[in-house]
């Protein structure tokens, strides 16, 4: 009886610390259960401008990591989501921005914003196919509006993600909204 115990006991602290477990079902199979892994960052002040020039925009909260699994820049705002063990993984930002200042005028002062995620793999960044989106913001009262884009991803350890916005169209100050964006990295599933 202790035996069992004890198997069980160690069973169990296996599980916990482990990224993937092995059980045995009723027919005597192995099969595998990933256990998931993710990290959200999200930005609760906003205020950021999104400018011609385009800029990594910001996020000054972090909500759940795995530590053993993520890694972001060490001090708010938090800009990037560094991965450390490869897999594949589910990544979606979203960012809320309106005018700020501006957008009462013409019709020049109609505004339009593009996001994009960014991934940077030994030293080199590039734009992830497939995750633009974008936002148009009309007239100061009436501005807010949100882009998002979702991609699944084989990353390798160190491979690094952020997400970059700038403004496409107007001359309108276009700003994040506070409590409207975030960024979630989830794994789904253990090395490509």
């Amino acid at each position: 009886m202790n035996t069992l115990f004890l198997i069980c006991a160690l069973a169990f602290i296996s599980i916990a610390n482990a990224q993937e477990v092995s059980a045995v079902d009723n027919k005597g199979t192995i099969k595998k259960i990933l256990i998931p892994t993710r990290t959200e960052l999200f930005d609760t002040t906003g205020d950021f401008e999104i400018t011609d020039d385009g800029a990594t925009i910001p996020f000054n909260t972090q909500g759940i990591i795995d530590l053993n699994d993520y890694s972001t820049s060490s001090n708010a705002p938090y800009t990037f989501v560094k991965i450390l063990k490869p897999g594949t993984y589910k990544v979606t930002y979203r960012v809320t921005a309106q005018i700020t200042s501006g957008g009462d005028g013409g019709e020049e002062y109609r505004s339009g914003a593009q996001y994009i995620l960014l991934k940077k793999t030994n030293g080199s960044i590039s734009e992830v196919p497939g995750s633009a989106s974008a936002t148009y913001h009309r007239k100061t009262a009436l501005s807010k509006d949100t882009a998002n884009a979702s991609q699944i991803l084989d990353l390798v350890a160190d491979d690094e993600l952020k997400v970059r916005g700038n403004r496409y169209a107007g001359t309108s100050t276009i700003s994040t909204v506070a409590n409207g964006s975030s960024f979630l990295v989830e794994r789904i599933k253990l090395e490509p």
